[in-house]
């Protein structure tokens, strides 16, 4: 399954400042098990 992953830059107003974080668009829900394998 292809997975669109975006990099954004958090508490910022500016490119390349803040925190980097992925945010990736899911076509529908996961449950918790199976975000926390992802996460590690």
């Amino acid at each position: 399954m292809p997975i669109s992953i975006y990099v954004v830059d958090a508490f910022t107003n500016e490119a390349f400042k803040g925190n980097p974080a992925a945010v990736c668009v899911l076509p529908s829900s996961r449950d918790e098990v199976w975000m926390q394998l992802v996460a590690e």
